[in-house]
């Protein structure tokens, strides 16, 4: 939790200064830049985020299993690094809002992949994140520091990327020679590469759907709007950030747990679920009321007025949150952790299927307000399912 704190906190102070000094054009092609390195993130980690976590937590005595899971993991990934880098040059010649700003876009690829690369998983299955927490709180800072001291222009946009890029490396460094000072690399064979592909590929698929509610929202946006319409939108995802991070911290902190309590305990598990997800739908109301009414006071604050046009959106787009909170909860706490991944998957996949079609079609009718529209029916049908299959798996579970 500490580390989001100094990331939310930092990034309160990061956002408005960029966006003050970047200009809405440069600042919305950092949008859509970032929006590409937060897709590839994703890719890049292959589900490890989840299942990782869920093999470790499980099998954290055994540090065969941990060396093996750990070898399999990395090279997966970097195999799928050079996939990457191959589909990032494709995507150059053929998405026209960054051909301009080419050295945006490989920053953002190259960042998206060492992100993805960044071993969580193993530190929150083996549940020891006060290292990697320190030492991501102590960069963070360093980034701010740099970002503060360096940019002061649009023309220096890219450095923004830069600057990220480096601190990710020094990250991932320290945390790959900290594992790999505990455990052993292996070269595994052909089936267990294959294995663990087939488990991952499921939660990767959902994992890769539930971005159509941020990041391909902004990739798709850019090819209908002008990249300062992008900043316009942008900015509203900014401000929903910090509760989205701080829910997503909850589920991380709360995830190896009750992967074990749902083996020793089941019906306190399920107990438990329930309890914690209704209060936090209860905090987040009250929440979302004063956000909607301030919203113009919050865009002027942060943004200023070159971007009041953030405002509308805001009011909108901020009653997402108690259906992301419903979404994630269940998605994550009842059928990821219960080992139901094809739900999981199905869910997401609906609901990505659904906000692609209304975003293309809301965006000729309503302009960037559209963009809200169609996220929030995404979300509310969403939660529809996800409350049916929910209950489905309980009425099963207690036949």
């Amino acid at each position: 939790m500490s580390v989001q704190l100094v990331i939310n906190l930092t990034s309160l102070i990061l956002v408005p200064l960029l966006s003050r000094n970047l200009g809405p054009n440069v600042w919305g092609i950092y949008l859509l830049s970032q929006s590409i390195m937060n897709f590839v993130t994703p890719l890049i980690d292959f589900g490890s985020d989840y299942i990782g976590t869920r093999f470790v937590s499980q099998n954290r005595t055994s540090n065969l299993e941990l060396s093996k899971f750990g070898s399999i993991a990395l090279i997966v990934k970097s195999a799928f690094s050079l996939v990457i880098l191959l589909i990032g040059l494709i995507f150059y010649f053929n998405y026209p809002p960054l051909q301009d700003y080419p050295l945006f876009l490989f920053l953002a690829v190259i960042s998206g992949i060492i992100s993805g690369l960044t071993p969580w998983w193993y530190f929150q299955g083996i549940e020891k994140m006060v290292f990697p927490s320190f030492l991501t709180i102590v960069l963070y800072l360093i980034y701010g520091l740099l970002i503060w001291k360096i940019i002061d222009g649009p023309e220096e946009g890219w450095k923004v990327l830069l600057i990220y890029l480096s601190i990710n490396v020094i990250l991932n460094v320290v945390l790959f020679y900290k594992i790999f000072s505990e455990l052993t690399f292996f070269i595994p064979k052909t089936y267990e590469i294959i294995n663990y592909t087939k488990e991952a590929f499921v939660l990767f698929l959902a994992k890769m759907s539930d971005l159509v509610y941020g990041s391909i929202s902004v990739i798709i946006l850019g090819l209908f709007v002008s990249p300062i319409g992008v900043s316009y939108y942008g900015n509203s995802e900014k401000v929903l950030k910090i509760p989205r991070i701080s829910i997503n911290t909850l589920l991380r902190v709360l995830y190896p747990k009750l992967s074990k309590m749902l083996i020793n305990n089941p019906d306190e598990a399920d107990s438990f679920k329930k309890k914690f997800l209704l209060r936090l739908i209860c905090l987040s109301l009250p929440f979302c009321m004063l956000v909607a009414y301030f919203s113009k006071e919050i865009i002027l604050f942060i943004f200023g007025m070159k971007y009041i046009q953030s405002a509308d959106i805001l009011r909108l787009m901020i009653w997402i949150i108690p259906l992301f909170i419903l979404n994630k909860m269940i998605g994550i706490l009842w059928f990821v952790a219960s080992k139901k991944d094809i739900i999981f998957l199905k869910v997401n996949m609906i609901g990505m299927a659904i906000n692609i079609l209304l975003l293309i079609l809301f965006l000729s009718f309503y302009g960037l307000t559209g963009i809200a529209y169609s996220l929030i029916i995404s979300e509310f049908t969403k939660s529809i399912i996800v409350v049916f299959y929910a209950s489905k798996a309980k009425q099963i579970r207690n036949s």
